[in-house]
């Protein structure tokens, strides 16, 4: 499977399949209530409406499709994308639709009729998820190009461009408040930023290899917390020669409790 969701009151579920099909089931029992086939390539992933009468999906054949969230009947079919469509979602007063793509566009469409109604360009590689602010006004968007964007829902200008990541933006998400931003990468960090201002904010989540994680504020970069076995991935930086050098933790003895909050150079 390639996703799934629940339906706003949380009766239904939607899993999405590379098989090429959507199911919708019964979130009590567990049983299939409609299988929406349609799709020539497989389900990159779907979501209901906000009054769960509808269902969106996206896929690789580079379509998305609007269902009736009742009877699994097709009632648009969203075309223009010119690679896969990677994710989309409903505005949250439902009448607008955002998708995104592998041809490294975004685009919003009217919900009723399927029109489009803003194609947002700059990024320069695939946009591999995208989300509307709580209060619909803003976009947020998220690349393989190692960049996320904030984007006016209204006009389809660009309002900020969030850097830092170093490798493919896989995802993001605002805030339940709309002041703050998520972003996810292949760099093994999760970083925090300011919707308003772009900056990044409060923290920064570090992956290490086998499977640790470590928890750095921003932007002093202090260690505020890790897993038990991250210390051995962390190391001390020291001066050799005049370089720096990041010796690992089981060559230069055990490293610091987390209070107080050990600084990395």
């Amino acid at each position: 499977m390639t996703g799934g969701s629940f339906s706003p009151d949380g009766t239904r579920l939607l899993t999405t399949g590379d098989d090429g099909t959507a199911r919708v089931w019964d979130a009590a029992t567990g049983q299939a209530r409609l299988t929406l086939t349609g799709h020539t390539g497989w389900v990159s992933g779907g979501s209901f409406s906000p009054d769960g009468t509808h269902l969106l999906t996206t896929s690789g054949d580079g379509t998305a499709r609007i269902w009736d969230a009742a009877t699994g009947q097709t009632r648009l079919t969203l075309t223009g994308h010119t690679n896969w469509v990677t994710g989309g979602g409903f505005s949250p007063d439902g009448t607008r639709l955002l998708t995104t793509s592998g041809d490294a566009t975004a685009r919003i469409w009217d919900a009723a009729t399927g029109q489009v109604r803003l194609t947002l360009t700059g990024h320069t590689g695939w946009v591999t998820g995208g989300a509307f602010s709580p209060d619909g006004t803003h976009l947020l968007t998220t690349s393989y190009d190692g960049t996320a964007r904030i984007w006016d829902a209204a006009t389809g200008q660009t309002r900020l461009t969030l850097t830092g990541h170093t490798n493919t933006v896989t995802g993001g998400a605002f805030s339940p408040d709309g002041t703050r931003i998520l972003t996810t990468s292949y760099d093994g960090t999760a970083r925090v930023w300011d919707a308003a201002t772009g900056e990044q904010t409060g923290w920064q989540l570090q992956h290490l290899p086998d499977g640790e994680v470590s928890v750095w504020s921003v932007p002093d970069h202090q260690l505020l917390g890790a897993t038990p076995g991250a210390w051995r991935w962390l190391g001390y930086v020291v001066q050799v020669d005049g370089v720096p050098v990041v010796l690992p933790a089981e060559t230069a003895g055990p490293l610091p409790p987390l209070a107080p909050a050990w600084r990395r150079s």
